[in-house]
């Protein structure tokens, strides 16, 4: 019997070994810049129309996360018909000469019940929708990166209305424009300071390269069983 116990606590104490030293996701971690009361619509175009009006907005990663859901909100005007029932939604990092067309993730498709992105009324805002995105496998590095969203126009009668995080007072990171012909990627627009809403929720993946505690306590019980066996 103290021999088959013996054994149990050395599977045992080798299989906590392992997960120690594999790598792991911690609590999830909320980047956000919602709407603040009743924020005004900027308006971008899809990613199909590259240049003036394709919008961007900056966040950052401060070690490698996998982002899990992404949302944001837009506006339609009634005058303009139906905006925002088919969205696209890329990535891009921040960096000089970022290739346009090949965001890091992206994802196009039809917005409301079934669809790739949520579309729900924001009760008390005429015309305000809250949109989600859930997100699998998208795991990035530390860094800056870009957020560009638009509606798809092959889908849509026109323009998307991505919402302003405050409609005075702008906080953050100031919107820029995609440029396909700027050696930088991106462009400031003369007077555009407004911070884009969005929020994403990410897990923070934190790998394990140094021994931990529990590695070496895991070490230390199989030396001392392997010992007691001899």
């Amino acid at each position: 019997m103290k021999h088959s116990c013996s054994k149990y606590g050395l599977v045992l104490t080798v299989l906590l070994c392992i997960l120690s030293l594999s790598s792991s996701k911690a609590n999830a971690a909320l980047i956000t810049s919602a709407p603040v009361n009743f924020p005004a619509a900027v308006i971008s175009v899809a990613d199909t129309n590259f240049g003036f009006s394709s919008l961007l907005d900056e966040f950052s990663l401060s070690q490698a996360s996998s982002i899990t859901k992404i949302t944001f909100w837009s506006l339609e005007n009634p005058n303009q018909g139906v905006i925002s029932d088919f969205i696209t939604l890329r990535l891009f990092k921040n960096e000089p000469g970022f290739v346009h067309d090949s965001p890091l993730f992206s994802a196009t498709g039809a917005s409301g019940p079934g669809g790739i992105f949520t579309k729900e009324a924001v009760a008390g805002v005429t015309g305000m929708f809250l949109h989600e995105i859930e997100l699998v496998n998208s795991e990035l590095e530390p860094g800056d990166y870009f957020l560009n969203i638009g509606a798809d126009l092959m889908n849509n009668n026109g323009f998307f209305g991505w919402a302003n995080a405050a409609t005075s007072n702008a906080y953050g990171v100031p919107g820029m424009e995609l440029d396909p012909y700027s050696s930088s990627g991106a462009v400031n627009s003369n007077g555009f300071d407004v911070d884009l809403a969005f929020q994403i929720e990410y897990e923070p993946v934190v790998q394990a390269n140094a021994p931990s505690a529990l590695s070496i306590l895991s070490l230390g019980l199989i030396l001392m069983l392997v010992r007691r066996r001899v």
